[in-house]
């Protein structure tokens, strides 16, 4: 997902999507993309129908925007003179295989970023759930 920092007009730029794209992605990825593609980022060709059905998500101050890494999502360019100012949000459940495969799960940022191999997290409080979204318990 998405905050908006300041308003996030369309001249800006900003987030647009699909919606609904989530149920039929994997289907059109089959089907569009070849099978040797590695990539977790594929671009839909403008001439594809799909495009018509983009939908651009302008924001105010302070509105967040959340969705499925699974839906057809983008940004759209930047016509003006001002910045677009937004914080990008995610979330995961902390399960291991999802830690293992997300280089940005806390516990493998911190890890990364640990270059005198410093527990980080031996001060660190938190409640129950907070230790869970950080990936230091286990959600079973």
């Amino acid at each position: 997902g998405l905050i908006a920092i300041d308003d996030c007009p369309e001249e800006v730029g900003g987030f647009c999507t699909v919606p609904g794209s989530a149920k039929f992605l994997e289907k059109w990825t089959s089907e569009n993309i070849p099978i040797h593609t590695k990539a977790m980022s594929v671009r839909v060709p403008s001439d594809d129908a799909m495009i018509r059905f983009m939908q651009r998500v302008p924001l105010r101050k302070g509105e967040i925007v959340i969705w499925n890494s699974g839906q057809v999502h983008c940004n759209f360019e930047n016509s003006s003179n001002r910045l677009r100012l937004i914080q990008f949000v995610r979330m995961l459940p902390a399960t291991k295989r999802l830690t293992h495969k997300d280089r940005f799960a806390p516990g493998k940022v911190a890890k990364r970023n640990n270059k005198k191999n410093v527990d980080i997290f031996v001060n660190f409080e938190a409640t129950a759930l907070g230790r869970k979204l950080v990936g230091l318990d286990s959600w079973s």
